[in-house]
């Protein structure tokens, strides 16, 4: 995938789609496998530089600069 600016965390969901924190964007974005169909998730963040799914689906985001997980 392309238009992200420092791209940080990577997590991959059960449908096999892609999660990347773009941390100097401060967004959370998802992209097929192939890179292909990015949508911003969430923005707004404060420094976000970790991502992850938990078995229920529920995306957790390490917001580095207010020191949260959303």
């Amino acid at each position: 995938g392309s238009g992200f600016n420092g791209p940080y965390g990577v997590a991959v969901q059960a449908d096999g789609k892609i999660l990347v924190v773009d941390t100097n964007n401060s967004a959370i974005k998802r992209m097929n496998a192939d890179g292909s169909g990015i949508v911003t998730l969430g923005s707004g963040f404060s420094l976000p530089i970790g991502v992850a799914v938990q078995a229920d689906g529920k995306i957790l985001v390490a917001n580095f600069g207010s020191n949260a997980y959303k």
